[in-house]
């Protein structure tokens, strides 16, 4: 698998969850913000972690790291991620704007059978409420 220049760095740990859908596997990747309304990094860390990921598992290891994770059931050919950036309301245009030209400088379609799906999860934090958008191009 190819996935070109990673145009992003600044790692933390990884917390994720996992669920099937259809026969593709769905693993989200939370970026937790350590200080509400900041955005350094939160789109390049979700990147490089569910990228990070989604290498592990295609690996000579992959079924056992797989395994490892909880899954009973054998790793799929296709492979698909929701990586999500966990930010909170009041900074939503702002990372909306960052995202425009982060998701035109690195591939999202790393191939044929790895596929991420980027991700906003806006909260409020006097409500609790998450609206989770996806991140497209304009």
């Amino acid at each position: 698998m190819h996935i070109g220049r990673l145009h992003c760095g600044n790692y933390s740990p990884i917390s994720y969850e996992s669920r099937i859908v259809d026969s593709c596997v769905i693993l989200p990747i939370r970026n937790e913000l350590w200080r509400p309304g900041e955005l350094a990094h939160a789109l390049d860390q979700a990147y490089i972690y569910t990228v990070t990921l989604a290498l592990i598992l295609r690996s000579n290891s992959g079924p056992d790291w797989y395994r490892i994770c909880g899954f009973a059931r054998p790793l799929s050919g296709t492979l698909e991620f929701e990586s999500v950036v966990a930010v909170s309301q009041d900074v939503q245009p702002k990372l909306e704007r960052a995202a425009q030209k982060f998701l035109t400088q690195n591939p999202f379609k790393l191939d044929d059978d790895v596929h991420i799906k980027p991700f906003a999860a806006y909260y409020d934090p006097k409500t609790l409420r998450i609206d989770l958008q996806p991140l497209t191009p304009a």
